[in-house]
């Protein structure tokens, strides 16, 4: 009894934050990007590339970009 009470706080804490996963912010990259190829490091950084330029980007916790780094 008490693992499924464990269980069930913990999926209510994961459910109740307000943090993004890998490939919802591979899609929000690719919507922003739409020509781009996007292909993720680690973590939370990320390189888009298309036919001129090449970016590493990092997303915050909350899905948020918080710098974009032009590669030459």
């Amino acid at each position: 009894m008490k693992k499924l009470i464990t269980m069930f706080i913990v999926g209510t804490l994961v459910v109740s934050c307000n943090a993004t996963t890998p490939s919802q912010d591979t899609e929000m990259l690719q919507k922003k990007y739409p020509k781009s190829i996007v292909n993720r490091l680690d973590g939370f950084k990320y390189i888009v590339a298309d036919s001129t330029n090449v970016f590493e980007i990092r997303v915050g916790f909350s899905g948020d970009i918080t710098s974009i780094v032009k590669i030459k």
